[in-house]
């Protein structure tokens, strides 16, 4: 069995380098695949530069993911769309491995950030977050290719179709029964076998079932936590490498 792929959200809350490399050495100290940056838990966003994020993204090789998430899908922060975009250019200008941008941005801001990201070598995470329920696998399926159709009206991202494999696809979801887990990993699969990648699985106590196992169906990677969450239903790092090696023995 490959060993699945884990990625700690750290929340970034002040601006102060000391306290974030603190932070950071900390999850570094766990080996995770991947480090998401949560920018939207600053408590001030005044003054955040590129400078700033480059400076967390130097602090090690492990691949970073930069995040500002709207406050509409669960970001921390409530702050005005030119504030957002704003920051959104400054990380771009840092050069991430990664950054994630909601679907649900209009098209206008779509095409200028895939256009400064391909520019600028940065692959992106296309994501989705539903807090309420969790919809069937046809219908999760039936998102991306809504999504897909509205990106077909972008000319940065008809000119980098060729390097489509640079985009992952971030579907969460919220579990309200058990048999939801069964749709998630069921889109996984399917998506993984059809060459796509993607992070599905869903939020909640209920949801821990398929945020363990989505990556054992195809997933890119699941999300742990080292103490404060990020999302409900988040499992220590440590915990979820116990479980994925007693799968191995």
């Amino acid at each position: 069995m490959n060993v699945p792929k884990i990625c700690i959200a750290v929340p970034i809350t002040s601006l102060s380098i000391y306290e974030n490399k603190e932070l950071l050495s900390e999850a570094v100290s766990h080996d995770p695949d991947f480090i998401e940056l949560r920018f939207d838990y600053l408590d001030t966003t005044n003054g955040i530069s590129s400078d700033f994020i480059h400076s967390l993204l130097d602090f090690s090789s492990i691949p970073m993911i930069c995040t500002f998430r709207k406050f509409s899908e669960g970001g921390n922060a409530d702050i005005s769309e030119t504030q957002r975009i704003s920051i959104l250019n400054e990380i771009i200008k840092a050069k991430p491995h990664f950054i994630d941008i909601e679907m649900d941005n209009s098209i206008g801001i779509l095409e200028d950030i895939i256009s400064k990201a391909n520019k600028n070598n940065i692959a992106i995470i296309f994501s989705h977050h539903n807090f309420t329920d969790t919809p069937t696998s046809e219908e999760m399926y039936n998102i991306i290719q809504s999504f897909r159709s509205k990106l077909k009206t972008i000319t940065s991202f008809k000119s980098s179709f060729s390097i489509s494999h640079s985009f992952v696809w971030k579907l969460i979801f919220t579990a309200i029964q058990f048999e939801d887990n069964l749709e998630v990993l069921k889109f996984c699969r399917n998506i993984a076998d059809n060459k796509g990648k993607i992070i599905s699985f869903c939020m909640g106590e209920l949801g821990i079932f398929s945020r363990l196992l989505s990556a054992l169906c195809g997933g890119f990677f699941t999300f742990g936590s080292l103490v404060a969450q990020t999302a409900p239903g988040q499992i220590n790092i440590e915990l979820m490498r116990e479980f994925y090696k007693l799968l191995q023995e």
